[in-house]
């Protein structure tokens, strides 16, 4: 193999160099002529090279600005390619639905997953991301301790593809990889403009992971309408609530909307 320049990134960006890992995650994210994609770290350019012609517009986010000159130069003469040189904390994402293509850095991975499937829950409807596999176990875990994962598995279907080499990667992570594929589901039925109280809500349910669900239910409903609730949704009451589902979670929360005054909403109380 021969040298390539290794940049030095905070972030902890690794570039995907297997060909074909590349083109299974463009595959699965299901890309047609109308798409706009985003290829966050985009590098020099190894993903965005085969998402250029698949697509109506490819965003290559880059902030290393060695990289940024490279990529431009090299789809100099690709309309179909606009190259963004910036954090991507900092980047300013596109007015209509955008799917990403990824291999994105590991060191900002929770603010990216946040980016994605909660500031632009609605707009960003599906993709394919490579990414750290502790970090990618922690969104398919069964135990909810964490609120925003909870609110992210309610809006998006989440799976594991399987695992990452190191050797698909110049340099090679020291830690394990995966292949992500995320993918916008209605299944929760909460509208993508009550996603604030919907954390609210979660983060409340989830103060105390290790209380039974009917404790922390009955701070919120009527003991007559926690055991109505439990049944019209199968929900047990004596599990932990780090052990519902994201089903259940979106049931309760529903339900609150429906029967429990706004001013005993989570958040809203002073």
């Amino acid at each position: 193999m021969s040298k390539r320049r290794i940049p030095v990134r905070f972030t902890g960006q690794h570039f995907t160099v297997d060909r074909k890992l590349i083109l299974k995650a463009i595959r699965l994210a299901n890309i047609s002529p109308n798409d706009t994609v985003l290829d966050i770290g985009a590098g020099k350019g190894f993903l965005t090279v085969h998402l250029a012609g698949l697509c109506h517009k490819t965003l290559a986010i880059e902030n290393d600005l060695s990289l940024v000159k490279f990529l431009r130069q090299r789809f100099l003469k690709t309309p179909k390619v606009s190259v963004v040189g910036c954090d991507f904390r900092d980047f300013m994402f596109p007015a209509g639905k955008f799917k990403v293509v990824a291999n994105i850095p590991y060191g900002i991975s929770a603010e990216v997953l946040r980016s994605l499937m909660y500031e632009q829950a609605g707009k960003f409807i599906e993709g394919t991301i490579v990414m750290q596999h502790e970090a990618a176990l922690k969104l398919c875990n069964k135990t909810m301790h964490n609120p925003l994962v909870a609110l992210y598995r309610s809006f998006y279907k989440i799976n594991i593809i399987g695992e990452v080499s190191p050797e698909s990667f110049v340099p090679p992570p020291r830690v394990k990889s995966a292949l992500v594929h995320l993918k916008s589901s209605p299944e929760s039925g909460i509208p993508v403009y009550r996603k604030k109280a919907y954390l609210n809500f979660l983060t409340f349910m989830l103060q105390k992971p290790e209380l039974p669900v009917k404790m922390v239910l009955k701070q919120l409903f009527r003991k007559t309408q926690v055991r109505q609730l439990a049944r019209k949704h199968l929900i047990d009451l004596t599990k932990p609530t780090h052990l519902m589902h994201p089903k259940e979670f979106s049931a309760c929360f529903r339900e609150m909307d429906q029967i429990v005054p706004k001013k005993y909403h989570p958040g809203r109380r002073i």
